[in-house]
Parts: structure tokens; C-alpha cells; sequence
């Protein structure tokens, strides 16, 4: 599955990059879904259940790391590191049921994915500061993967990367002047990419029509 083409399903952003992922998941840690007992993916998909309550209150005493066998988990002691202002801790939480090879350019698009899932969350609540945190440490993870991925000489895990920080520069931060910007690297390095292609188009009309638009404003203000 294309993981740029999966940003325009009417799902949220951390769901897509999921999906984008869990052909790759199944086959790399098979092991991983027979003890989750359930065919088809490990129990970490609960996390994505629209409408859910995952994040309950919060314990005075966070889980060890060997405590922790759910994504509802995950989330939950994720969300403690970012009310400590612990960004880092709380990837380290979220990698904890990652299903992919770590440190590997998929390991650390599924802790992007975990973490915007968590931004998602932080986001409904209102919990600016919170999501702004979750946000800045995703595109961390995210400038990790390319750095794996150019290492490797994986032209399109970059890409992926870069398209993957585009969205969130979209969407997070509404900045789409880095956003144009990382969905036009992630074109260079991989042309082929016909959703970032179609998201790069799409936000670069939307991006020239609100500067034709406040050009007259402001000529008439003169």
C-alpha cells in the first residue's frame, strides 16, 4: 500500500500510516501476532479503534517496561512521558510493540505512526501544548528514518519520510511553505510517488490561491 496515497482515506493520519505499514509488520514478526493470539496483526490495533477511550487516568506509578504488552497500554504510559515533558520516553514507550526491525527506516515510521495516533488523541482533548510536544518529536522520529534510509541508500524509504513529515507539516502545523518543501524532496526522490505527487499539486493550488487572494487585500490597504 502506497503510504502517501493512504494520507488522503478519510481516516486519521497515524491510522494511515499504520495501514501503510502492516503488510511489512505481519511478515517481518510473525511470532509477534501468534502470542498476540489473534491472526492478522498484534493487539497494537486496538489503538486505532475510532471513539475509544484508551488513555484512562493516569497512575501515580508508571508500568516497567516489561509490564507493558498493549498498544492501550502503550498509549496510556506514552501519554504519562509527555505530561512529564518527556518526549523521547514517551517514543521509547510507544516502540516497546513495534512489530518492525529497530532501528530500521520501518521501525521508526511505526513510532511516527504510534505517535501521531497519540497527537490525534491529545488534539481532541484540546490539549494544545501536549500535541504541539507529540508533534515536534514525530518529526524527529521521522528525520531518523531518513537518515536510515539514506544510509541504506533507500531512495524511497526517504521519500516516505519526507512525505510523511509534508502531511504533518500540513496538517499539525499549517505550515505549507515546509510542507510544499517536503513533498517536492520527496518527489525528487522518488517521481514515481503518485499520492505525494497528488498532494504536492493539490496543496500547491490551495497555497497559490490563498496568496492570489491576499494580494488585493493588500494593494487595497495602500
Amino acid at each position: 500500500m502506497n503510504f502517501a496515497q493512504n494520507f488522503l482515506c478519510p481516516l486519521t493520519l497515524s491510522f494511515c500510516i499504520f495501514a501503510g505499514l502492516a503488510s511489512a509488520q505481519t511478515q517481518n514478526n510473525p511470532a509477534q501476532n501468534s502470542a498476540d493470539g489473534k491472526a492478522g496483526g498484534p493487539e497494537v490495533a486496538v489503538v486505532t479503534t475510532p471513539g475509544s477511550n484508551l488513555v484512562s487516568a493516569i497512575r501515580p506509578e508508571p508500568l516497567r517496561a516489561d509490564q507493558i504488552t498493549t498498544g492501550a497500554q502503550v498509549i496510556e504510559e506514552a501519554n504519562v512521558q509527555i505530561k512529564a515533558g518527556n518526549a523521547s520516553g514517551a517514543s521509547a514507550r510507544l516502540s516497546l510493540v513495534n512489530v518492525t526491525k529497530p532501528d530500521s527506516t520501518e521501525w521508526h515510521l511505526e513510532t511516527t505512526g504510534r505517535l501521531m495516533e497519540l497527537a490525534a488523541r491529545l488534539s481532541r482533548t484540546g490539549k494544545t501544548a501536549d500535541t504541539k510536544t507529540v508533534v515536534t518529536e514525530s518529526l524527529k522520529q521521522l528525520d531518523s528514518a531518513e537518515r536510515v534510509a539514506k544510509s541504506a541508500g533507500d531512495t524511497v524509504g526517504q521519500a516516505r519520510a519526507k512525505s510523511a513529515a509534508a502531511r504533518i507539516h500540513e496538517r499539525y502545523r499549517g505550515d505549507s511553505v515546509a510542507a510544499l518543501a517536503s513533498y517536492q524532496s520527496a518527489l525528487e526522490l522518488n517521481p514515481q510517488d503518485q499520492g505525494t505527487k497528488e498532494a504536492y499539486e493539490r496543496l500547491k493550488r490551495s497555497y497559490e490561491n490563498a496568496q492570489a487572494r491576499a494580494q488585493p487585500a493588500k494593494s487595497n490597504k495602500r
